[in-house]
């Protein structure tokens, strides 16, 4: 049987050149990211016409066509999910919309929620990567209006696009690592039959790197002297590929036998490996065969090999095995030829050991993009010799990647420390005057709501390394959007913002003369607080202010509308003066003179003429040689009461 090694290499070399150049040109078309834009939520609770949402959603997808983003039709995103899923049923699902956005095969997915609260509009917006759902950044803008809201808007929504990195974050197919082991060393590489320059390679122990796209190539050394050896093999999107080239020295022909076919130019020769159902190669070709195990002796392989008088090289490969060469000697004419079979070709093991541990343990372990263990320590007790692409990763921790080399009856240790992806965040905010923490502020940050504590905490927690935009209000105090750069490492990183004030202090009391006649409770705005007079430096926020103060347990005097104009920073003091409800009583008694307590106090002699507060009252009446008088009387505000008494 004649092999053509040339017609072969020639046509594959068309065959090969046509599908480089479709697979070329299909790239070049879809070089682009995918973004998806999500529909936009709002809470109800304010009448936001739909319309509104569409055209904030439609100016990130302009700004992302034109950063030479591909932007998902909205109307096409029911047909491109999965059967069962709608953007519908996200709505109680945090990351959905992001596994959604994945399903549509779109790298990047924005998000977004507008709210309105405190007398504003308040937008959140959210970039995240797709492939980890991790957040790219935020966005946290407020207005009071919608059309202030868009026009700022306009220019955030450039610089969101634009915080996506291309360069870091290339989700198509890069070029990936090739070891390669080369005997001679300075034999020349092919890849997909153009040469690989020298200034290509990186010299490592034992070899060379370069790199090559993910799929199949067909990769050869030559060199003068030696017969080519050519391999084919695939390239994994994930990890490092190993191949060894060992060229041999050019064989001799049966130079009689050149250019001619008939049976006296072919032998058959039977080559004995060890162990059985090694893979046959033949003078740098792989024959497609394997060695077939020989039922009179264990672990005994068999192949027959018919071809040319003259020189030939065997080569058998073996997983985890060194590769066994042999140049054997066909002879013209000779069908039963036993070679070997007392002494076959052995393949050597040819692997090391790997250890691998981690802090923290529990890591998932991946070799060259396969997963070898959702948690380590990790064994592998037999990994071929060669170099290896390892990455590891653990919940709330940077993956770790690196290229390592195996080598033959070697043990590997690794002991490798992750990163923490998140710090600890606490956030106060503080009056920038006084340096006391501000209770009740809010702060949205991600998408979510806070609400400080009474030393002017928000209670944050952990979060993931990147950038934040914080938008913090309070009634009292200017609003700001802050953007913090949170790291990792999980340490705790504290953040603290000052807040310029927006408001005066207000004190209410009571003239001393009327502190214990009444109680009030105190009205701002027509809504009532716990407050009661006197007020002791009460901050308001700067402007006009209705105070309403309603007495309490007493009909005796009349509630008061106050209207208080605060400056800012100022220090206003009212000393309020009560306004009674008040009645006269005339009384006149027989005997003259007699002495009158009204409510247990002294007031004077009849005949008595006096002004008393309005509701019921108890007056007596004293005189020598009488019985006391004793009665409850009610007094009405603006009326005259006459009493005429005779003492008995």
């Amino acid at each position: 049987m004649k092999f053509d090694r040339f017609i072969f290499s020639k046509y594959l070399f068309h065959f090969l050149c046509f599908m480089y150049l479709g697979v070329s040109l299909g790239y070049a078309q879809s070089n682009k990211e995918l973004l998806f834009v999500s529909q936009f939520k709002n809470d109800g609770k304010q009448n936001i016409p739909s319309g509104e949402l569409t055209l904030i959603e439609n100016l990130f997808r302009t700004e992302a066509a034109n950063s030479n983003l591909l932007v998902i039709n909205q109307d096409n995103v029911e047909a491109l999910l999965p059967p069962g899923e709608t953007l519908e049923s996200c709505s109680q699902e945090a990351n959905c919309e992001v596994a959604l956005g994945k399903k549509l095969q779109a790298h990047y997915i924005i998000t977004g929620e507008l709210y309105f609260f405190s007398n504003q509009y308040n937008l959140s917006v959210r970039l995240s990567r797709t492939s980890d759902a991790s957040m790219i950044s935020s966005l946290d803008l407020s207005a009071t209006d919608l059309n202030t809201l868009k026009g700022e808007l306009k220019i955030k929504a450039s610089e969101l696009i634009g915080k996506i990195n291309r360069g870091k974050m290339m989700f198509f197919k890069q070029d990936k690592n090739l070891f390669i082991s080369l005997s001679p060393n300075d034999a020349d590489l092919y890849l997909d039959y153009i040469k690989v320059e020298k200034n290509q390679l990186q010299i490592v122990k034992g070899g060379f790197l370069t790199t090559a796209p993910p799929g199949k190539h067909t990769i050869s050394a030559k060199k003068e002297g030696y017969l080519e050896q050519l391999e084919e093999v695939f390239i994994n999107n994930e990890g490092i590929s190993n191949i060894e080239f060992k060229l041999q020295p050019t064989l001799k022909k049966d130079e009689s036998c050149l250019g001619k076919q008939s049976d006296d130019c072919i032998g058959t020769i039977y080559i004995y490996s060890t162990p059985a159902g090694a893979e046959v190669w033949l003078d740098g070709l792989n024959t497609k065969q394997r060695t077939i195990p020989d039922a009179s002796q264990n672990n005994l392989g068999l192949f027959a090999i018919t071809t040319t008088p003259g020189e030939h090289l065997v080569e058998l490969r073996f997983p985890k095995h060194q590769s066994a060469r042999q140049v054997i000697q066909v002879r013209k004419g000779d069908f039963e030829t036993e070679l070997y079979k007392q002494n076959p070709m052995k393949l050597v093991p040819n692997f090391g050991k790997l250890n691998l541990i981690t802090q923290p343990a529990n890591a998932s372990v991946k070799i060259n993009g396969e997963l070898k263990s959702y948690q380590t320590p990790y064994v592998d007790p037999e990994l071929t010799a060669g170099y290896y692409e390892i990455i590891v990763e653990a919940k709330n921790h940077h993956s770790r990647k690196e290229l390592v080399q195996i080598e033959k009856d070697q043990t590997l240790n690794l002991n490798w420390e992750l990163k923490k992806d998140f710090s600890n965040v606490a956030i106060r905010v503080y009056d920038q005057n006084q340096q006391e923490g501000i209770s009740k502020a809010k702060m949205i940050l991600n998408g979510n709501h806070y609400v400080s504590d009474s030393n002017g905490y928000f209670q944050v927690g952990q979060l993931k390394a990147g950038q934040y935009d914080m938008l913090i209000s309070h009634e009292l105090y200017e609003p700001i959007n802050h953007i913090e750069m949170i790291k990792d490492g999980g340490q705790l990183n504290e953040i603290k913002l000052r807040l310029k004030p927006k408001f005066g202090v207000l004190s209410i009391r009571i003239q001393e003369e009327y502190l214990n006649m009444t109680d009030y409770q105190v009205y701002i705005a027509n809504v009532p607080t716990p407050l009661r007079l006197p007020i002791q430096a009460l901050k308001l926020p700067t402007g006009n202010h209705t105070i309403k103060l309603m007495p309490v347990n007493t009909l005796g005097f009349e509630e008061e509308t106050i209207k208080v104009a605060l400056g800012l920073g100022e220090n206003q003091q009212i000393v309020y003066q009560p306004k009674k409800k008040e009645g006269i009583l005339v009384i006149n008694s027989n005997p003259f003179g007699a002495e009158v307590l009204i409510d247990h106090q002294p007031k004077g002699k009849t005949p008595l003429k006096i002004s008393l507060l309005q509701g019921k009252h108890l007056i007596t009446l004293k005189a020598n040689q009488y019985d006391p008088y004793v009665e409850e009387i009610e007094i009405k505000q603006g009326q005259r009461l006459d009493k005429n008494i005779q003492l008995g």
